[in-house]
């Protein structure tokens, strides 16, 4: 069991804050539920999803969300150390990546058919939320080829909530996932081909590549909860949030973070008020890093983005 205290300072004094017993699985459950955007940055879709699973038995999946990353989301809580909540997790994750059109569904019927086209199958998540995780499931899940969280909470006196990402699995693509191209995306020759961004990487100068490198060292080396996602059109870099998402041109690499326009002054050709602008990403600023110059100098604002997320 870990040990995580909440202090209030009161006149230079440290008060340790109790923390308050959830007597029930549903009630974190309704509290993620009901704030979740706030919380994982997800779009809440539906509670206690059932299906029948291939096996013939009947199931129930907790949360469906949709992420910022427009990839499909199960959340899955667990009562207690006994619970097996990760394997469930996988049985569910499993059957989602089976049957993608019944999400599809739901989330056309939900959000529209642009959100439902444009949904991104090469990352679909399973979080999985304790009280507390053992030092074998934060070991299993990084020998699993899945997009796994782990996410500790504790509630506490005065209706404090802390959230902690315990661990995440590995950088992995779902290699067997279907991923719906959006119809203003599609191009009317059947063999034309949409380039990912590990794609455009690869058909980027070798100066490009060098660059990269060098950035994705910098946004790892962030904290060590720092997560790093390979989607079909951008890499993102997040904690429970993104706070960079980066994407590739033949000489320049493209950086979207969350920072407010308004708030900095905008550089031609470096920085870009995208809020109303669609883009591949997440973020409301775009920067366009060309050479080691332009990197240190988006460097603060990338640390700025880190905090606001």
């Amino acid at each position: 069991m870990s040990d995580l205290k909440l202090f209030n300072i009161q006149n230079g004094k440290a008060v340790e804050l109790n923390t308050s017993i959830v007597a029930k699985e549903r009630n974190i459950q309704r509290l993620v539920e009901e704030n979740s955007e706030t919380l994982l940055n997800v779009r809440f879709l539906k509670t206690e999803h059932a299906f029948k699973a291939d096996d013939g038995h009947n199931a129930r999946i907790d949360t469906l969300g949709l992420d910022e990353n427009n990839c499909p989301v199960i959340i899955e809580y667990k009562k207690d150390g006994k619970d097996t909540v990760i394997n469930q997790g996988l049985f569910y994750m499993d059957w989602l990546v089976k049957h993608p059109k019944d999400f599809a569904w739901l989330v056309l019927e939900k959000f529209g058919k642009q959100v439902a086209d444009a949904l991104d199958w090469s990352q679909p998540r399973l979080i999985c939320i304790a009280q507390d995780f053992s030092r074998y499931d934060e070991f299993a899940i990084k020998q699993m080829p899945a997009n796994i969280d782990l996410i500790r909470y504790r509630i506490y006196e005065n209706d404090h909530l802390l959230f902690e990402l315990v661990n995440s699995s590995n950088d992995v693509i779902t290699k067997n996932s279907i991923h719906n191209i959006p119809d203003d995306k599609k191009e009317h020759s059947s063999d034309k081909k949409v380039k990912t961004v590990l794609e455009k990487l690869d058909a980027a100068s070798p100066e490009i590549k060098a660059l990269y490198d060098t950035l994705d060292d910098y946004l790892l080396s962030l904290g060590d909860d720092v997560q790093k996602k390979t989607l079909m059109h951008y890499i993102a870099y997040r904690r429970l949030k993104n706070f960079a998402s980066v994407q590739f041109n033949l000489n320049k690499i493209i950086v979207y973070v969350n920072i407010d326009a308004e708030n900095i002054k905008l550089e031609k050709g470096f920085t870009r008020d995208v809020r109303n602008l669609g883009h591949f990403g997440t973020g409301k600023l775009e920067i366009t890093i060309k050479n080691v110059e332009e990197l240190e100098k988006a460097k603060p604002l990338i640390q700025q983005s880190l905090e606001n997320s």
